[in-house]
């Protein structure tokens, strides 16, 4: 019985050892390191990345915090081939819309709401009570369009701001490459969707709409939350200084200039929010505007402005 119970103890570690060697998510392409309960040993994650993706949402393994969330092309979800109808990833949203299955397409109306993808600057006019897009317009070749194709002729007041600030920018001359003028026209004619969206509390952000992707260094589409009156907060003086600052980032999302760099917070030492400074230093001086030299109250190094003056 003594010698049952000594072998049977012993084949315990070669057990242990196989489960955690043997990868039971192989089969559907993934790979990960998999181990069991060590009493915090080990660090239990899906991956050893920094930032991981668990489900529709991003996860800081260092910081312990929530970065972000996914996008996920509607065109490309999984459907379940032995079940008729039936979504099997969800929706990366789902998170905002907590009434509605993360699985469900269009709030479960189809024949009403779509889901398109993009390839152009959308200007968000409005949401409906789910939170579904209900009325934007697309900015090409300096004028406003509805999804339709038609050229628009109405009169929101944000919708209109937004088509005259891009027109404005696209104005803009500097001394170099007429960057600016670059920016604008990049951002029209990438293959990814950048939307932008009025805040009504007057602070403006841009986000990507992968950030998984955006920390690898691959393009991604981008969300600008902005407003365009003057003296607001965080972007600026004017309209075009407000969006100009916000659309430097949504570039660098475009262009994947942020490979390793979406979990610095904003600050005067952050790199893009640097290159978003001097993005928009180049906007003042054609405005002739006093020129930036802090973000967020703080100095920045001297070294690693810009100077948009010179030839």
């Amino acid at each position: 019985m003594k010698k049952f119970i000594l072998s049977f103890i012993c084949l315990l570690p070669l057990c242990s050892l196989y489960a955690q060697d043997e990868n039971p998510f192989a089969k559907y392409g993934y790979d990960v390191k998999v181990v069991t309960l060590t009493n915090g040993r080990f660090p239990e994650f899906h991956d050893r990345d920094k930032v991981v993706q668990i489900g529709s949402v991003l996860f800081n393994t260092d910081s312990m915090t929530i970065t972000g969330d996914v996008e996920i092309d509607t065109t490309a979800m999984w459907l379940d081939a032995h079940t008729v109808s039936r979504w099997i990833s969800p929706d990366p949203l789902a998170e905002k819309y907590y009434h509605i299955s993360p699985y469900a397409y269009c709030a479960n109306n189809p024949i009403k709401y779509i889901d398109p993808d993009g390839r152009k600057i959308v200007i968000i006019l409005g949401r409906n009570e789910s939170g579904q897009i209900s009325q934007s317009l697309e900015y090409k070749q300096s004028k406003l369009y509805n999804l339709n194709g038609a050229e628009y002729n109405g009169n929101d007041a944000f919708g209109v701001n937004v088509g005259e600030t891009l027109n404005n920018l696209m104005k803009v001359e500097d001394n170099k490459d007429n960057f600016v003028q670059k920016v604008v026209s990049t951002l029209e004619n990438s293959d990814k969707t950048h939307y932008i969206e009025n805040d009504p509390y007057g602070s403006n952000r841009a986000r990507s709409l992968d950030y998984n992707e955006a920390e690898k260094g691959n393009p991604t589409g981008s969300h600008v939350i902005v407003t365009l009156d003057a003296n607001s907060e965080g972007g600026g003086d004017t309209p075009e200084t407000n969006l100009g600052h916000e659309l430097s980032h949504s570039y660098d999302y475009d262009q994947g200039n942020n490979k390793g760099q979406t979990s610095i917070p904003p600050s005067s030492k952050s790199p893009t929010e640097i290159r978003a400074v001097n993005f928009e230093n180049r906007i003042r001086n054609f405005f002739k505007m006093e020129l930036l030299t802090t973000y967020g109250g703080r100095p920045i190094n001297p070294n690693q402005l810009e100077d948009v003056k010179k030839k």
